[in-house]
């Protein structure tokens, strides 16, 4: 294997332990609050509303880039679906094969300035160090991304979420909180389309590890789960149980 710079291995490592703890977290995303989570509704929509900071276009060409950098993995290693950290590891250790210069171009490709508007502090905190894709290997229901699977579903690839924001605040003098929820997804499928998906049209599903986010068309996903406005319903109807 060609020896990787120092600053590319170290570079490697933080994303690699960063990929792991960012797979965890918006998997197994808790609740923000302790208390009671009241939804509040606009003229836009069900909970939706308000701009989105950013500039999604450089999601998106990431997102196609994503999809060549799969294809190129999977035909690498005979198949096989890889974690986030699989392919940053590769990518990083043989960038020439992913049609990148080195390791350097490789990784600004998947970058993105949007990380200082992201949601989530820690990312907002690493900044351009993040890559802010989550890579799939396994499906809402546990089973594993590329199964079989009935015809007309799709699997997810990778998904990116800087441009979701729940907004949620505290009430003052009480244990409950406001969540005004807006954005979207940058959903890759495993056809190679790229789609932005409104998170009003997101499903959740609740599993062991708490509330998990799917999409309408993907495999996987339970007859059990809820539309996301049904979600915040419950949410407000219920109080903060399991993660967003």
């Amino acid at each position: 294997m060609a020896r990787i710079p120092l600053p590319v291995r170290l570079a490697c490592i933080v994303i690699l332990v960063l990929a792991g703890y960012l797979q965890y977290a918006r998997t197994h995303r808790a609740g923000t609050t302790s208390g009671h989570v009241v939804p509040s509704r606009s003229p836009d929509g069900p909970y939706v509303r308000g701009a989105v900071p950013g500039n999604p276009g450089k999601a998106l060409d990431a997102g196609e880039a994503l999809v060549q950098a799969v294809s190129t993995y999977r035909g690498s290693h005979g198949g096989k679906w890889p974690s986030g950290g699989d392919l940053t590891l590769d990518m990083l250790s043989h960038p020439q094969q992913y049609g990148f210069r080195d390791g350097r171009a490789a990784s600004r490709a998947f970058r993105n300035p949007d990380t200082g508007f992201a949601e989530d502090p820690a990312v907002r905190r690493m900044g351009a160090d993040v890559m802010p894709w989550l890579l799939h290997t396994a499906r809402p229901d546990g089973l594993l991304v590329g199964g079989p699977r009935p015809a007309g579903l799709r699997d997810v690839t990778a998904t990116c979420d800087l441009y979701v924001h729940m907004h949620v605040q505290h009430v003052p003098g009480s244990d409950s909180a406001v969540a005004d929820p807006r954005g979207f997804y940058i959903v890759v499928w495993d056809d190679g389309a790229v789609e932005r998906i409104p998170l009003k049209d997101t499903l959740r599903v609740n599993g062991i590890g708490g509330w998990v986010t799917a999409f309408r068309g993907q495999a996987g996903v339970p007859k059990g789960a809820v539309s996301f406005d049904e979600f915040m319903k419950r949410r407000a109807g219920r109080g903060s149980g399991g993660g967003w």
